[in-house]
């Protein structure tokens, strides 16, 4: 999260850009702190950690996803696409 080697177009993308990033934290924050309550989690993860978390999931998830949906081999190919 954050600025790091991000390269903005333009200035409204810097904007948009940093509300997410502000808006990101406070949900990350609670997210960790539930997966420690629900004992999914045996000890506080720091926030990286959380955001690893929710990526395999969201990976996973995406996975199953596109195994159930029997669609042909191209529109499958171009879903993961990011070209």
């Amino acid at each position: 999260m954050g600025f790091g080697e991000y390269r903005f177009r333009a200035s409204e993308a810097a904007l948009i850009h940093a509300h997410l990033v502000v808006l990101a934290y406070p949900l990350l924050d609670v997210l960790r702190r539930r997966l420690l309550r629900y004992f999914i989690v045996r000890r506080l993860p720091t926030i990286g950690a959380t955001v690893e978390w929710v990526r395999k999931r969201a990976m996973h998830l995406f996975i199953h996803k596109v195994r159930e949906a029997k669609l042909p081999i191209k529109t499958i190919l171009r879903l993961v696409d990011t070209s």
